[in-house]
């Protein structure tokens, strides 16, 4: 987590690495479906939880581009400079055998 005086450089990034097997039917087919993921922030404080809640919505179009490519037979990936709506500007889906999936996301 970086928090700047300046909160437009505020920033999240979360990764989970060695995950548990995935296989990339899993995943919803992101570009395509109407899977909409969520990266939500939990800590162990008193305070009402979760902290953070930031939708990254299926399909769409990020300036002239697709916000959501596959990458190859493993996964997908999420790019938005904008970070419309909820301020994710990258996710990757990364499927694979135990040991092997990874998820990580940049808001």
């Amino acid at each position: 987590m970086k928090d700047d005086t300046n909160n437009i450089r505020d920033q999240v990034k979360w990764t989970w690495n060695r995950g548990a097997q995935t296989v990339l039917a899993e995943f919803r087919d992101p570009p395509y479906s109407s899977a909409t993921y969520r990266v939500c922030l939990y800590d162990a404080s008193g305070n009402p939880q979760p902290l953070l809640e930031a939708d990254i919505p299926p399909g769409g179009t990020c300036g002239q581009n697709a916000c959501w490519k596959p990458t190859g037979a493993r996964g997908f990936v999420y790019k938005n400079k904008l970070g419309f709506p909820d301020g994710v500007v990258n996710l990757t889906l990364k499927a694979g055998a135990d040991g092997r999936v990874k998820v990580k996301a940049t808001a």
